[in-house]
């Protein structure tokens, strides 16, 4: 059994830096895995008081450039789409934004899916809590006998028309489950962040989902 069959969250760190005399400024996005490693074909959304006026995408060094004027008294923000599951939208230039040099950082987390012959989510109907499908709990326990250091965090993506409570709850009676399968609890551990499926992952499929991401292989799983 290899271990590509997990799903595995990868980090992308994206700056901005942005420098401007009121109307005159520049932007650079650049996307990197955490590998550091510049990632292409990153679609990236540049919006004007909340409507788009350009789209691009990331070149081979992982860089969005930006070269015109921006006007006065304008909110600008961008949004990076890294996967059909996820997309990040942030402001980066305010109405009220007169300073002539800014630097504009922030991290995002864009879900890499690796996957060989099927997907092993655990894939919930809407508002259900307690039954899920797709997800192998005997294939589970073979991948950590297999694998005795390989320490693994679990992640949940939900339907926005869902409610948080319903996430926790479903969240808990996963846990239950891995322990009552004898499932090796020390090398787990469950992200309480509860992230929300964009549009275009609603379209793929409404369903919920708790997926893995490998942490280690060394056996340090806190």
């Amino acid at each position: 059994m290899k271990l590509y069959l997990l799903k595995i969250i990868l980090p992308l760190l994206v700056f901005f830096n942005a420098y401007g005399q009121e109307k005159e400024a520049t932007l650079e996005v650049k996307v990197m895995n955490d590998m550091k490693t510049p990632v292409a074909n990153i679609e990236i959304q540049l919006y004007k008081n909340d409507s788009i006026f350009i789209t691009g995408k990331t070149d081979s060094l992982g860089i969005f450039n930006y070269y015109k004027d921006f006007e006065i008294n304008t909110e600008y923000s961008i949004s990076v789409i890294c996967s059909e599951f996820q997309n990040s939208k942030e402001i980066f230039r305010e109405k009220t934004d007169t300073s002539k040099n800014i630097q504009y950082f922030y991290e995002l987390v864009c879900m890499n899916i690796i996957e060989d012959k099927f997907d092993n989510s655990a894939y919930y109907e809407l508002n259900e809590v307690q039954d899920f499908s797709n997800f192998e709990l005997d294939w589970f326990k073979s991948i950590q006998m297999e694998y005795p250091n390989l320490c693994i965090n679990f992640y949940q993506w939900i339907n926005p028309k869902e409610s948080k409570s319903i996430a926790r709850k479903r969240m808990k009676n996963f846990e239950r489950k891995l322990i009552e399968f004898g499932i090796d609890m020390n090398r787990i551990q469950f992200i309480p962040k509860i992230n929300y499926l964009n549009e275009k992952a609603l379209a793929f499929d409404y369903r919920s989902r708790i997926l893995g991401e490998v942490m280690s292989m060394d056996g340090n799983c806190k």
